[in-house]
């Protein structure tokens, strides 16, 4: 695509110039007025301005780069003047001017070369600005998985991130890794080199959503002492991520869809169109057909959104995938200086596989993160059931959802598995919190000692043989001794 020049002078000799040698290479929008300025001028519109210093009025053109800058603090602005002085010079630098040249010193051939490079120069000023603001957060963006239904992933990710362009919406439940499909479309496609711009929106202050979204003019309300850009804006040649995009109030789902249609928008308090180019990536675990039944999401931005839509399973439909997310999760705390192990023992994925993870791939990484600082207490290199969170083990052989949960030949040795790491950390409890039985409820988790004493005979109830393996926790319930 041809860069993009605006041309500010009222001489028509030096346009004309200037402009046989520049057309061809370069978009030219001529502006021979202030007023014409004014008409054709907006922030994100052009790659570099050439801006005569002098127009109708002296030193008009300065008050016009100020203008410029303060709009799009990054537009290049070079100052051209037939009218020289140090002042000038000195201001117009001040000001934000990338150069001042004065045009008898220098040969209109000579001023496309300078043209040239800045236009050079500028988008490899920006390209690292982009990357100097990501280095901080830069981390490995990969999508784990190798079912079926993650290959899908990312097929379409791939697809999105090259077109560049559509707007896309990920859908899925809450833990199944939404903005981490947004960051693989922006890291691996054709807007890699410009900004990543996530917005919660549930986390926008409804008073304030529409500055936030769009930006506000200095004066434009009480409060509002500066121009401020807002996310659409920092996300100009980028890409927005739009997180739980069912939460957006019914005004801005309105003027949101402006933006999408047109790819303009104005600041609160202006009425001059900005256009941008962003890429628009919007997530939500909500189901949003149900919400425009119910009146709570406009259906043509619904239609317009989901031009292109990406879907994530959860992880209880994918447990082929499991080992290798644990797995991951485990090398990178081990790579961090996390945890000394760097395996699991085959029960800890048979428990894994059983459970149904509620809270998905977020749930995964923190009970594995969990277990590997567990491990690293101990100075293990393998991940057990002991190293495993109590709520883990709860949850599991909760009485409330028993061992239904868990299916396949190995389940009976799985519910063992699980009642063996249970009594595990009781006796654990035991030795480190000693024997009174409310106080050792609380500290391991039960609702109460009740519930305490129901949970452990009924452990051995089912599995009688793990009395003499657990001989401290069977005396604190009585078991050795009514079985002897």
């Amino acid at each position: 695509m041809k860069k993009r020049i605006l041309i500010v002078d009222d001489d028509r000799e030096f346009v004309s110039k200037i402009s046989m040698l520049l057309e061809g290479k370069y978009k030219l929008t001529i502006a021979y007025s202030v007023n014409e300025f004014w008409e054709r001028f907006s922030p994100y519109a052009f790659d570099l301005v050439l801006m005569d210093l002098r127009l109708e009025k002296e030193k008009e053109g300065l008050s016009l780069l100020k203008y410029i800058k303060s709009q799009n603090e990054s537009m290049p602005v070079l100052m051209v003047t037939a009218y020289p002085d140090l002042d000038s010079a000195v201001e117009s630098m001040k000001a934000g001017a990338i150069d001042y040249i004065q045009k008898d010193k220098v040969d209109i051939f000579s001023l496309t070369k300078i043209i040239d490079a800045l236009i050079r120069e500028s988008a490899l000023t920006s390209q690292l600005g982009h990357l100097s603001k990501r280095v901080e957060i830069l981390e490995p963006i990969e999508i784990i998985g190798e079912s079926y239904a993650i290959e899908e992933v990312k097929q379409k990710v791939k697809i999105a991130a090259m077109d560049g362009k559509i707007t896309v919406l990920v859908r899925g439940e809450s833990g199944t890794g939404k903005e981490l499909v947004a960051k693989s479309i922006h890291r691996s496609g054709v807007r890699r080199n410009g900004p990543f711009v996530k917005v919660l929106i549930a986390g926008l202050n409804k008073e304030t959503i529409y500055s936030e979204l769009f930006g506000h003019e200095a004066g434009a309300f009480t409060g509002a002492l500066k121009l401020k850009k807002g996310y659409i804006e920092e996300a100009h040649k980028g890409i927005l991520f739009l997180d739980e995009i069912g939460d957006l109030d019914k005004e801005s789902q309105i003027k949101l869809l402006g933006v999408l249609e047109s790819g303009t928008f104005t600041r609160m308090g202006s009425t001059k169109e900005i256009k941008v180019d962003v890429q628009f990536v919007a997530a939500t675990h909500r189901n949003l057909e149900e919400m425009i039944k119910s009146g709570d999401f406009r259906q043509d931005l619904y239609y317009r959104i989901k031009a292109f839509q990406i879907f994530i399973p959860p992880l209880r439909e994918r447990k082929s995938d499991i080992p290798l997310l644990a797995d991951y999760f485990l090398k990178k705390a081990f790579k961090d200086g996390r945890t000394s192990a760097t395996s699991f023992e085959d029960k800890v994925i048979d428990v894994f596989l059983a459970y149904e993870w509620p809270g998905n791939v977020r749930e995964l990484k923190n009970i594995v993160e969990f277990a590997a600082i567990q491990a690293q207490s101990d100075g293990s290199d393998k991940i057990t059931l002991k190293h495993l969170s109590k709520q883990l083990m709860h949850d599991m052989i909760s009485p409330l959802a028993p061992p239904a949960r868990i299916s396949g030949e190995n389940s009976d040795s799985i519910e063992k598995a699980l009642a063996v790491a249970e009594l595990e950390f009781v006796s654990r409890g035991i030795a480190k919190y000693g024997t009174q039985k409310m106080l050792l409820a609380e500290k391991l988790g039960y609702s109460d000692r009740f519930t305490f004493r129901r949970r452990i005979k009924r452990i051995f109830e089912r599995h009688p043989e793990l009395r003499e393996a657990f001989p401290d926790v069977a005396q604190l319930f009585g078991e050795r001794k009514r079985n002897r």
